[in-house]
């Protein structure tokens, strides 16, 4: 079990050219603990940095947290050192449950994109993603990823799209409209329909014939 820091003279020693130190911060409502380091002297008001020490100390209060140092370092690879084996330490004896830490230390408290969510790991989304390669899918899906907060959702048929309430969805489903937006939408540029551009083409003749702007602009030209 790891003590308090206990002074002899060559710790005593060390203390007066040290380049900084190992703390340990507890909860003394549940024994949780925080391994840090910290530079220069010793700091009795540095509780550390740790995203859920400090949610803990604003929850419980400083009062409810003890500061001990752990150990000195003469110079800043030995301060990294020491951090990641007394977090490595604790993590055996008390797993990771008992540690405020998320990180394994000794590099300032950095930590990967998936540590607080592992979901998120770089390998874990290549594997999701490679799994939903080519997957179709289903009704449930398509209507749960159709609807917004308004209880509507997307449906398709022949190049046309409808944002319609749910309970219309089966009078649509029955005259052929299918669920959800067409793939164009999220993967490419959204499409134009005929309809729509029969009605550009209609707008546009009609303005050249009123106000022949189209010619105006290519004299100008």
């Amino acid at each position: 079990m790891l003590l308090k820091y206990k002074f002899t003279y060559e710790s005593f020693r060390i203390m007066l050219k040290s380049y900084g130190y190992i703390y340990k911060t507890i909860n003394i409502l549940n024994n949780k603990v925080y391994i840090g380091k910290h530079k220069g002297e010793f700091s009795p008001d540095y509780y550390g940095s740790g995203i859920y020490l400090n949610k803990a100390i604003n929850k419980h209060g400083k009062d409810k947290f003890k500061l001990e140092v752990v150990i000195y370092a003469e110079d800043e690879n030995k301060l990294n050192e020491l951090e990641k084996h007394y977090i490595q330490e604790y993590r055996k004896q008390f797993g990771k449950r008992g540690l405020y830490n998320i990180a394994n230390g000794g590099d300032g408290g950095i930590f990967m994109p998936g540590d607080l969510n592992p979901s998120k790991r770089p390998e874990v989304r290549k594997k999701i993603s490679e799994a939903n390669k080519g997957r179709i899918p289903s009704t449930e899906h398509r209507i749960k990823t159709g609807k917004n907060s308004s209880g509507r959702v997307w449906i398709n048929k022949n190049s046309k799209t409808k944002f319609i309430k749910e309970n219309e969805l089966q009078h649509f489903t029955d005259l052929g409209w299918k669920i959800g937006r067409p793939i164009s939408w999220d993967f490419k540029q959204p499409f134009i329909s005929q309809e729509t551009k029969d009605k550009i083409k209609a707008t546009l003749k009609k303005r050249v014939e009123q106000g022949n702007w189209f010619n105006q602009y290519t004299e100008r030209r």
